[in-house]
């Protein structure tokens, strides 16, 4: 993760926080208090969504997690190290004993140092693909549609 981290951090969109060294949540909720202020003082319409992605971690596909950070511009020898790691993941169920040990087909492992900036980097890609063309709010001649808080995502609109 030390190797990779710097370029993970800069691809990432300024919307995300938490996952970037630097840059943090604290940021994201003073802005989104900005926004809700001044949406009040003006009397403007503001619809907002919140989203926790919190369960997908067990969902995203090794494929969508290799070409994401592919498309980041990631080096192959990391990608392939990677693929290694969770194409031969396997678990094992303990309760008054052991399972037998089981293939992890999906997901990133939660707890693990490297598995919110994998999941982040899926996302990111996921956010790059999304037409945003005038939606949200517009803030200055630009619009704001999202604030990402890792696997926590604020979306912003004028209308339901």
């Amino acid at each position: 993760m030390n190797r990779i981290e710097r370029d993970l951090d800069f691809n990432q969109g300024r919307e995300q926080a938490r996952v970037r060294r630097g840059f943090s949540t604290v940021d994201h909720i003073q802005t989104l208090n900005e926004v809700m202020e001044r949406t009040n003082e003006y009397e403007l319409p503001l619809c907002l969504g919140f989203v926790d992605f919190e369960k997908t971690f067990d969902s995203v596909s090794l494929s969508a997690i290799l070409k994401s950070l592919e498309h980041q511009g990631i080096e192959n020898p990391y990608i392939k190290l990677l693929r290694n790691i969770y194409s031969t993941a396997t678990s094992v169920i303990r309760l008054h004993q052991d399972s037998e040990k089981f293939k992890v087909g999906k997901g990133v492992r939660q707890g693990d140092s490297i598995s919110t900036k994998l999941f982040s980097v899926v996302l990111e890609r996921l956010f790059q693909n999304l037409n945003w063309d005038e939606v949200g709010i517009k803030i200055n001649g630009k619009y704001l549609h999202h604030l990402r808080f890792a696997e926590d995502i604020v979306l912003f609109a004028s209308n339901a």
